[in-house]
């Protein structure tokens, strides 16, 4: 709910702005980390586990713009979701992740 009033925000302060997840699949994850959108982490199913262990707000399926920004903004925008400590642990965790190539191939994360 918090990041639905938060985008209706910065509609009303900047106008309207596209909000479609269509560019996220296009998008090429080198590296599991709070730096990706959750949109391109959400199908690796460890990555999933991991980010709503820490992160329960967001939900099974977390609102459409919330899955086009990085981790790192949604926890920003979200104030006091997760310490300074806690995000470290989870973005260090999330590095410890292999990386799933579209076509099937895994690459090693880190």
């Amino acid at each position: 709910m918090w990041f639905g009033l938060c985008t209706r925000w910065v509609r009303s302060v900047f106008g309207e702005f596209p909000s479609s997840i269509e560019h996220v699949l296009d998008e090429e994850v080198h590296e599991c980390s709070l730096d990706v959108k959750p949109g391109l982490l959400w199908s690796n199913e460890q990555c999933k586990k991991r980010i709503l262990a820490a992160i329960p707000e967001l939900g099974e399926t977390p609102h459409p713009d919330a899955m086009g920004v990085s981790l790192r903004t949604i926890l920003n925008y979200g104030g006091d979701l997760l310490a300074k400590e806690e995000q470290k642990q989870l973005n260090d965790g999330l590095k410890t992740i292999s990386v799933i190539k579209p076509e099937g191939n895994t690459a090693e994360a880190g």
